[in-house]
């Protein structure tokens, strides 16, 4: 596809097999798009190319790493201590993004034992709540969240920690109490919201995100906490091509993104 001169070190030629090995070592196989990147790079012909585009078996998909899975065998311990350690926390944060773990290294034990104390705390009486099937007094849940993650600016609550922002606050929160919290991300902000620039890393956000989860918890019969549901939404919205809503991927129509107030 381009002169052998101006070839640099990682597209020069290589055979079928180091290419595919180099390209699965890059995790590329997991979607079509990927796999679609590397047929590139390994120099298959264009004929060929058009035939995978349309598999999705054309190589076996390595498994996940274990670290990807959620660590629901540290709620108990965390609960009985009343805080978080530095291993558990970086645990948590390698299940919800392992890109995010080297500014969290640099957070000092004493004041991730401090602040994930205080955060804990204020969620307690929500420990057993669940919003989706038992009346939810929003605005308290909106305070106690707002103490309990706290602010960049103000240094107060998880946000106080570096490298924590309402994704990662909002995981710690929803592995402790799944039916009480759901995650908060850009994907599942997609999903619930549909394309949307707006700074969903607020506790006025978060509590409407929360809010319209559970109001759109039918479009998932099989998630049985906001937790679940904030996944199933997650992964629709991370694998939907839809250009329009309501799909089969997420069949319900995107939630009005709150205004500041």
């Amino acid at each position: 596809f381009t002169d052998p001169s101006s070839r640099t070190n990682y597209d020069r030629p290589r055979t079928a097999a180091t290419g595919r090995a180099r390209c699965a070592d890059m995790g590329a196989f997991r979607s079509v798009s990927g796999l679609l990147i590397c047929a590139v790079v390994m120099g298959a012909p264009p004929d060929r190319i058009d035939n995978w585009s349309t598999r999705r078996d054309t190589f076996p998909m390595r498994a996940r790493p274990s670290y990807q899975h959620e660590p629901f065998h540290l709620r108990e311990a965390i609960w009985s201590r009343g805080y978080m350690t530095a291993l558990q926390m970086l645990r948590i944060a390698a299940w919800k993004s392992a890109r995010g773990l080297a500014s969290l290294t640099l957070n000092d034990e004493d004041l991730i034992r401090l602040r994930t104390a205080d955060a804990f705390d204020a969620i307690r009486p929500w420990r057993a709540a669940d919003v989706l099937n038992a009346p939810v007094d929003w605005d308290a849940w909106r305070e106690m969240v707002a103490h309990a993650v706290g602010s960049k600016q103000g240094q107060t609550g998880l946000l106080a920690l570096e490298g924590v922002g309402y994704p990662m606050a909002s995981a710690f929160l929803a592995l402790l109490a799944p039916a009480a919290f759901p995650v908060i991300d850009r994907w599942a902000v997609h999903g619930v919201y549909g394309p949307t620039i707006g700074n969903y890393q607020t506790s006025l956000v978060y509590t409407d995100f929360a809010q319209a989860l559970a109001a759109r918890r039918g479009c998932f019969a099989t998630a049985n906490t906001i937790h679940e549901l904030d996944q199933a939404v997650m992964t629709a919205a991370m694998n939907c091509s839809h250009d329009l809503r309501p799909c089969d991927c997420l069949p319900f129509v995107p939630a009005d993104f709150p205004e500041r107030g």
